[in-house]
């Protein structure tokens, strides 16, 4: 049993890696971070773990690399070139039997260390001028939590208004398990079982009220967009409703959002996506590129650029799709972040990750105006209130020199902002859950060699798989339909 129990820890990944300074423990007999919780500091330094975490975590499986682009693959806006990409995501791409997103373990490790915060923080000894501090810490961390669970959620499990009502998978409303203290010694990570899709939802919808909470009375950081914050709080928690279809509640927080961040709708998106930090962007991810910069191999950069583009080695091969560069009009200034390499004429490439924050350094942005707006838009649309929803996407537009005219005022409205959406986020993490929250299946383009389309409820195919690892250890952990 004790060997069964060793294992179940080592697969959660549930260990503190010699490189990140700051934090020790012993390694025998203790596997939680509370050893380092004696002052604020280390709150802070346990919290830099799981942001540390959320960048690096298993060679780029979180936001280092499949967060941001993985989902463009298993839809329809990537063509993957095998050769060039050294084989990489070729069977993403065609949409393979368990080639899907593997976020699983990584995630846990992200939980874990905010578990560890969120359980420590509150009994540490602070000075009153501290207080400001602390909230800000748990409520980073809650926030954190809660975006974790919303990714499990969103890769292992439907939506809650989307559960099949028919074929193999018919009523299958499980999602993520919901760890929710530290696991610190052996005996802390007994199996459990998944929560439903509501269970999970409502968790998060907790755990971002929360964080809202303690915003309210935090220390705001030197550099706040580098950090999570009240109005990316707001912000996931709008999306969270607008995924569960509470749309009024969606536009509430979205108007919050605006309102709590420092971000802003620029009017020249190509400089966005070259400065260091984006104009745009409500929390972006710092990437020290001398420390956690994914490399040649496993990088955004050097999956979206052609090998040796300036001369710069990559494995290059995850091209925009012919239809997604069809979709936008002549003029339209979002064209500036595609360009065509003239060794490889036959692809577009884009260049929203060029290493504006250093070599293989990309923006790793969590929550973006644009993409707030056109959530708001949507939750417009979906409330009837087309008008109101057409005002936003002509504001975007006008702000990216496309015509306005072409923008519907009435229901066609709703099939507009979801083909905006794309034109805007492409190669941003949302192409893929989109298609999925909206119950769309995927028509792959005519350029993916071997690629095929799926409906909507074509399960192993929507649904990543549980680590096979975890069902044994659990049999009572249920895998997801058509594994």
């Amino acid at each position: 049993m004790k060997k069964r129990t060793l294992i179940y820890l080592a697969v959660f990944g549930i260990v503190f890696s010699s490189c990140e300074s700051l934090i020790e423990v012993d390694p025998q007999n203790n596997l939680s971070a509370s050893a380092v919780f004696t002052d604020i500091d280390a709150a802070q330094s346990v919290l830099n773990s799981a942001y540390n975490r959320l960048i690096r975590g298993g060679d780029g499986q979180l936001y280092g690399r499949d967060l941001k682009l993985m989902g463009d693959a298993l839809a329809d806006n990537i063509v993957t070139d095998a050769d060039l990409a050294g084989q990489r995501w070729n069977t993403v791409n065609r949409n393979d039997q368990g080639a899907h997103y593997n976020i699983w373990a990584q995630s846990y490790n992200v939980i874990n260390d905010v578990n560890e915060v969120l359980d420590k923080t509150p009994g540490l000894p602070v000075t009153p001028s501290q207080e400001p501090t602390r909230n800000s810490i748990l409520a980073q961390a809650y926030t954190i939590r809660a975006l974790t669970y919303f990714n499990l959620a969103r890769v292992y499990g439907y939506e809650p208004n989307k559960i099949p009502t028919t074929g193999a998978g018919a009523g299958f409303d499980r999602s993520a398990v919901l760890r929710l203290t530290p696991t610190g010694s052996f005996a802390d990570a007994q199996p459990m079982s998944r929560s439903s899709i509501i269970e999970t939802y409502t968790q998060i919808e907790s755990d971002l009220t929360e964080a809202i909470s303690l915003f309210a009375n935090a220390s705001t950081p030197s550099n706040p967009v580098r950090y999570f914050t009240l109005g990316t709080a707001y912000a996931l928690r709008g999306t969270l409703y607008l995924y569960w279809e509470r749309y009024q509640q969606a536009i509430d927080d979205f108007d919050a959002a605006f309102a709590n961040s420092s971000a802003t709708l620029t009017d020249d998106i190509v400089a966005a996506f070259t400065s260091e930090m984006n104009p745009e962007a409500f929390t972006q991810l710092w990437m020290d590129w001398s420390t956690q910069s994914l490399g040649s191999n496993n990088s955004l950069y050097s999956y979206t650029h052609a090998p040796l583009w300036n001369g710069i080695s990559t494995f290059g091969g995850q091209t925009i799709s012919p239809e997604l560069y069809n979709s936008f009009e002549e003029g339209d200034s979002r064209l500036g972040l595609i360009y065509v390499d003239d060794r490889h004429p036959q692809y577009y490439w884009s260049n929203k990750y060029n290493g504006a924050a250093g070599l293989y350094a990309d923006h790793l942005i969590i929550v973006r105006y644009s993409d707030v707006l056109l959530m708001k838009a949507e939750a417009l649309a979906a409330l009837g209130q087309y008008s109101a929803a057409a005002e936003l996407i002509v504001q975007l537009r006008m702000a990216r020199n496309a015509s306005v005219d072409v923008v519907p005022t009435d229901v066609r409205i709703v099939d507009y902002i979801k083909d905006e959406r794309n034109r805007e986020l492409h190669f941003e993490g949302v192409r893929f859950f989109d298609l999925k929250r909206w119950g769309n299946g995927v028509t792959k383009s005519a350029a993916v060699i071997g690629g095929v389309g799926f409906l909507a409820h074509d399960h192993h195919r929507m649904l990543a798989g549980i680590p096979n690892s975890q069902i044994l250890l659990n049999p009572d952990l249920p895998q997801n339909p058509g594994y």
